[in-house]
């Protein structure tokens, strides 16, 4: 698959971000802006991750076309390895802090109880889980989107506003609004990359 140079080097200015994010960066901004910069939304950077996967999840669709089968089976060994990896590292550590039962533990083992609404063993891995079942639920609309440019052209328009609005807002992340902002962020991306085949 095609690596785009410059998406890389903004995933990994975002990453950096989303780290210092959790570590206080809204305090430390405020700080240095004299209390200037009171209500920074840093937090708002997972969304640009969602554009971004969103445009090569496109571009890789459409390069070379996948069953749903074999997309969901990439998309998990790209994901679920560092996720089990830190999961297993809470279970040896944290598991006896652990109050919300043992069925939504088990989920959490695949990053599934947060799609269905339940506590997870790790709230920031949230985006780890629209990142990963988000694109596998809505598979084939890729393909509906690619066909019809004007309903393409609509979800570009929606996911666009959608995505203005949240990006102004402060991040939620509980079960509805976290798979919204994915919703929008993933589909922002792969209607920009179709707008950008159509219009080549």
């Amino acid at each position: 698959m095609q690596r785009f140079t410059e998406i890389e080097g903004i995933r990994g200015i975002l990453a950096f971000i989303i780290v210092l994010y959790h570590y206080g960066l809204n305090t430390i901004v405020l700080k240095i802006s004299g209390g200037i910069i009171e209500n920074s939304h840093w937090g708002n950077a997972v969304d640009f991750f969602f554009v971004i996967s969103g445009f090569v999840l496109g571009h890789s669709q459409n390069k070379q076309q996948k069953t749903w089968g074999q997309f969901s089976i990439q998309r998990a060994f790209r994901l679920l390895p560092p996720y089990l990896a830190l999961f297993i590292l809470y279970i040896a550590f944290e598991v006896s802090s652990w109050e919300h039962g043992e069925a939504s533990l088990m989920l959490s083992t695949i990053g599934l109880s947060y799609m269905l609404g339940m506590p997870q063993w790790n709230g920031v891995s949230w985006s780890m889980s629209v990142e990963l079942y988000l694109p596998i639920l809505f598979f084939g609309a890729f393909f509906i989107l690619k066909k019809r440019r004007i309903l393409n052209l609509i979800f570009f328009a929606i996911s666009l506003l959608c995505c203005s609005i949240i990006s102004t807002s402060y991040p939620l992340i509980d079960t509805p609004s976290g798979l919204l902002r994915g919703l929008f962020g993933i589909g922002l991306g792969i209607t920009l990359f179709l707008c950008a085949e159509t219009f080549q």
